[in-house]
């Protein structure tokens, strides 16, 4: 939802408040729907996992056909608001992620680790959603930008969630999920991934977004935080100090950054 209102608000500012509504409103039901669905369908794996047995369905909390329903109305909903108040592209779009997310990167999560691929591109495709609600082209440099931030954030987010709870995964079944890359590897592919994604930031001028001198310093120095603070957190997970502790740790430090990043950039482009 916040990264779909921050390509809205990028695109149109603050001027349309009823279609930044309707945005909000119809990729909240499409994306409770779909994560519904997605409760639905690994319902037996959750019930295996400390983390996920609480959840309503292997906790006994609603029928398994009630859950379904609820789950379809939600997606219809959000299909039917973005079609009626945002126009086709954002309803494809929201198509897409739904058999991104429900057909492809939930089944294939049980066989592969390359799960992870349309895994994280389903974090890209919402602030699309609001870049084409307000009427923006999908191809502007504007919404490249916001579309690559998330997808590229997306992969540390997986693999540190992998780590965090590597025990889970093993009990339910995801070994091929959790297996690439190795232990060493990941930790290399998640610092790689943070340097991209802060090399990403910092060149925002290149796509039309964050020109002003005091923004760029104030980038500057969240960034060099992010790095530093990855660095030693890698680096304890490297040493076995609580690996699961640190990887939880440095996965909360990544979702702040995401949220003052998208903030950053409704700030800049509502002013």
């Amino acid at each position: 939802m916040f990264s779909a209102a921050t390509g809205h608000i990028l695109f149109d500012g603050m001027s349309d408040w009823w279609g930044l509504t309707a945005t909000i409103a119809g990729v909240y039901l499409l994306a409770g729907g779909s994560s519904a669905l997605n409760q639905f369908q690994e319902r037996d794996r959750d019930g295996l996992m400390p983390r996920t047995a609480g959840r309503p369905i292997p906790a006994k909390q609603i029928k398994e056909t009630s859950a379904l329903l609820i789950a379809l109305s939600m997606m219809a909903a959000g299909i039917l608001t973005l079609f009626l108040f945002t126009g086709i592209v954002p309803v494809i779009l929201g198509f897409i992620n739904v058999i991104l997310y429900n057909l492809i990167y939930t089944p294939l999560k049980r066989h592969s680790s390359l799960a992870l691929l349309p895994g994280a591109l389903v974090g890209a495709i919402p602030p699309l959603i609001g870049f084409t609600a307000a009427g923006g082209n999908i191809l502007a440099p504007e919404a490249l930008f916001i579309s690559l931030f998330m997808f590229i954030w997306q992969l540390p987010h997986f693999w540190l969630l992998q780590i965090a709870y590597n025990d889970d995964y093993q009990k339910a079944g995801f070994d091929s999920f959790i297996r690439f890359p190795g232990e060493k590897s990941k930790k290399i592919a998640i610092l790689s991934s943070i340097v991209l994604v802060s090399a990403l930031v910092v060149s925002g001028r290149q796509f039309g977004i964050f020109y002003e001198k005091g923004i760029y310093i104030f980038l500057a120095l969240i960034n060099v935080a992010l790095l530093l603070t990855s660095a030693i957190l890698l680096q304890a997970i490297s040493a076995g100090r609580n690996a699961g502790k640190q990887a939880a740790q440095l996965l909360k430090t990544l979702n702040i950054y995401s949220f003052i990043i998208l903030a950053l950039i409704i700030i800049v482009s509502a002013g």
